[in-house]
């Protein structure tokens, strides 16, 4: 970030210098970047608070394994729930049951996916009768990609938007709300790509349906 704010800073004396925007437009953009920055440092400390407030139920759990003082059954309930937290992190699945099922897929069809891969497909994967965990992967699936593809677009349809207010009113907008435009259309664009993310890909949908193909044919 230090070194993103010192390419700034001399990008703007450079457009001082050769007269490319006015000072007190410098000072402006300069301004709105610190006040932007400023509040970045201050989401990443509580990000990472948040990080150690999530983490101490697992340091409390190590410690119950290292204390000597601690029956063996004891440690030995710690360390299962350890590695059930662990696995959620992996997978996605709060129980036991789910998680050793896709631990067991992505193991099963390493040349196809990896354990991160069912992250995504949580409402997919069900307990069915007797506990039995199966893949359902029915027209719902395709509902949730829909509803990922219209919540992604709105994102790069206002970044569209803001372009055109830029490209469209040249001379009607100062330099400055020019700037502000498209630093918008950065944002937003980076946002629309990480959101696209969190939603199965119509590629990642194939192949869960794969592997149910194969898991029933396996059954019978």
């Amino acid at each position: 970030m230090k070194e993103f704010l010192e390419l700034f800073f001399n990008f703007l004396q450079y457009c001082i210098e050769n007269k490319i925007i006015e000072v007190w437009v410098a000072l402006v953009l300069a301004a709105s970047v610190v006040l932007i920055y400023f509040p970045l440092l201050k989401i990443d400390y509580v990000t990472r608070l948040i990080g150690e407030f999530k983490n101490r139920k697992e340091s409390v759990l190590i410690k119950i394994m290292q204390d000597e003082y601690s029956s063996h059954v004891t440690k030995e309930c710690a360390h299962q729930e350890l590695k059930r937290i662990n696995d959620k992190k992996l997978c996605g699945f709060d129980d036991v049951i789910r998680q050793r099922y896709c631990i067991g897929l992505a193991d099963k069809y390493s040349e196809l996916v990896t354990i991160l891969f069912f992250r995504k497909f949580r409402t997919d994967i069900a307990l069915g009768e007797n506990q039995e965990p199966l893949i359902k992967a029915g027209k719902m699936l395709w509902f949730e990609w829909w509803v990922g593809v219209i919540y992604t677009l709105q994102f790069f349809l206002l970044a569209i938007f803001f372009i055109s207010l830029s490209v469209f009113n040249p001379g009607e907008l100062p330099l400055w709300k020019h700037a502000i435009l498209y630093l918008s259309v950065v944002v937003l664009l980076w946002t629309g790509v990480i959101m696209s993310k969190q939603f199965p890909s119509r590629e990642e949908i194939k192949l869960l349906k794969e592997i149910k193909r194969r898991e029933e044919q396996d059954k019978h």
